[in-house]
């Protein structure tokens, strides 16, 4: 299946969208807001990056346009 990074920073809604990814077979990584994410970008390959759009310190379009 797909290797996936979620990046939001609500931590109830992460953790329960990884569960559901989890179960239907996926690898998940997760991050916190976009900073945290675009590290993980930086030493990671993803199939798919799930991202919020407003997060504290780096936000979702941020991230967008980093990238």
């Amino acid at each position: 299946m797909a290797k996936i990074l979620l990046v939001e920073d609500d931590e109830f809604f992460i953790k329960t969208l990884a569960h559901q990814l989890k179960r239907a077979g996926h690898e998940i990584d997760e991050a916190l807001n976009g900073e945290v994410g675009k590290g993980k970008l930086i030493k990671n390959h993803y199939d798919l990056v799930i991202s919020d759009i407003q997060m504290p310190v780096l936000d979702g379009m941020g991230l967008l346009l980093w990238a």
